[in-house]
Parts: structure tokens; C-alpha cells; sequence
């Protein structure tokens, strides 16, 4: 699939509704994935945009002010079979903690591919860490070759 989105559901407080994270980087047999165009069409601080997702400095983050989605587009398909998301130096309340990742030909019709959404992730309490890898077990198989 060429593009790839990020759909938080709950976030590690729920008495806020803004996301931030430093980093999210997508692995296929332990090789990154590169080549990501993050883009978001909720609200973020400047200075804060989705394009601070994929460049590994730690002290960068996204703040998206609404949860918004965060769609990753790769220019071409990609396979995908495993990512991590690292934290922001932001307070811990903003993290993530339930999401899907959705992954899309054309950005038209989507497929749920891996379903976070009912057991809460435990996102690191360390401001700028690397979570554990998420290993994806692929809700449609013929999506782990790209697509």
C-alpha cells in the first residue's frame, strides 16, 4: 500500500484530546521504510507538524491539537510488518495509547490493518523513547507484500 494512516482512538489521559509523538518509524523484515511524506489535516502548532515524524531527532515532536489522523504517504507501495512510536518530550498524557493503522492504494478505500484500539499499548513513561516494535499481523493478508 502506498499510504498509510495513523488513527489514534485514546490517548494516556482522558481529559486531553491533543496527540504528540516524536517519532513513527515502519520496519518490513527489520529494514526501515523510508521515504514517508507525513501529513495531517487537523491542527498543529507550528513548528510542531507531522513532518517531524520521521526524523529521528528525539526533540521534534507532532502536537496535533484535535487527534486528528496522520496519514504517511510513501510515493509508491510499500510492505509494512512492523513499526514502533517513540514519545515526545511533551507530558506522558498526550501519549497515544490505542489506535489503528489503516493502509490505502489511493487513499479512497481503506483497510483496517492493524487494530490497537481495545488494549491499551504501553507507550513508555520516558519522554523520547522508543516504544516496543509492534509487530502486525496483517488483517489482510494480501496487504504484507504492498499493494
Amino acid at each position: 500500500y502506498r499510504f498509510w494512516m495513523f488513527m489514534p482512538t485514546a490517548l494516556s489521559s482522558t481529559t486531553v484530546d491533543t496527540l504528540s509523538i516524536a517519532d513513527i518509524f515502519f520496519f518490513f523484515r527489520d529494514i526501515p521504510v523510508e521515504g514517508a511524506f507525513p501529513y495531517s489535516f487537523g491542527v498543529h502548532p507550528g513548528g510542531e507538524s507531522p513532518h517531524s515524524l520521521t526524523d529521528g531527532d528525539p526533540l521534534s515532536k507532532f502536537t496535533g491539537l484535535d487527534s486528528c489522523p496522520i496519514i504517511f504517504d510513501f510515493g509508491r507501495p510499500v510492505a509494512i510488518d512492523s513499526y514502533y512510536i517513540a514519545t515526545s518530550d511533551d507530558c506522558n498524557s498526550r501519549d497515544p495509547v490505542r489506535w489503528q493503522l489503516l493502509a490505502s492504494p489511493d487513499e479512497r478505500e481503506w483497510v483496517l490493518y492493524d487494530d490497537q484500539s481495545k488494549i491499551s499499548y504501553p507507550t513508555p513513561v520516558a519522554r523520547g523513547a522508543k516504544g516496543p516494535p509492534i509487530a502486525i499481523v496483517a488483517m489482510n493478508a494480501s496487504g504484507i507484500d504492498g499493494r
